[in-house]
């Protein structure tokens, strides 16, 4: 059922209604008016019990809003949203900071596939962490969570823009820094032919030879 809300840093009324894939979202009614707010949660909700497709219902959503507030419902996929952000942030950071934050996007992107083309409101806290799960298999703890925390900065403006009512990064925890995809084991002389042959010296004590052997 629709409803409305306040958020402590708005001075809006939120919309409160399902989308027709079942998804709960939250949209800012652009008005202080208590009876309006309703009134356009109302519409929301009813558009949304049209059974009509995802992009239908939110093109009437869009319509609504305009109708009462006379401006444009602001929306924004979650590729170009993500694109973008990162776009602005070049000259605000280090150069190398940058790179990371683009290659975080990029590699965000490319792992939501077409889920990325999707409408940035309707990202969940399980394709994050799936994302998080994902290169935690190839990468350190340290470097997953640094990842973890661009997304959670990129999604936390999103909010700040009014795009998403709640930050789905931010709902998941880090993992332990130490953590590694494989762990180091000690080199052994048995090892030593396994290796590239390439010159080196290896120095042995000869509290590690059997007994009765002899260097040189």
């Amino acid at each position: 059922m629709a409803s409305i809300r306040r958020k402590p840093n708005s001075k809006y009324w939120y919309a409160c209604f399902s989308l027709p894939d079942g998804t709960r979202t939250q949209r800012s009614t652009k008005t202080t008016d208590r009876k309006a707010a309703m009134k356009i949660a109302f519409q929301f909700e009813q558009a949304s019990n049209d059974h009509l497709t995802e992009s239908q219902a939110r093109k009437v959503i869009a319509d609504i809003y305009r109708n009462h507030s006379g401006r444009r419902l602001e929306s924004a996929s979650v590729k170009d949203y993500l694109t973008r952000w990162s776009a602005l942030r070049k000259g605000t950071v280090a150069a190398t900071t940058h790179v990371v934050y683009e290659a975080t996007v990029g590699e965000f992107v490319g792992h939501l596939g077409d889920r990325a083309l999707k409408d940035l409101g309707t990202l969940t806290t399980s394709e994050v962490a799936d994302y998080r799960d994902k290169i935690s298999e190839r990468l350190s703890g340290s470097s997953v969570n640094k990842r973890l925390k661009i997304l959670r900065v990129a999604l936390q403006q999103a909010g700040r823009d009014g795009l998403i009512d709640q930050n789905p990064a931010a709902k998941v925890p880090t993992i332990r820094a130490g953590s590694q995809r494989a762990e180091r084991r000690a080199f052994t002389i048995k090892a030593a032919p396994y290796l590239p042959h390439l010159p080196m010296t290896v120095t042995v004590s000869p509290a590690h030879l059997p007994f009765g052997s002899r260097l040189g």
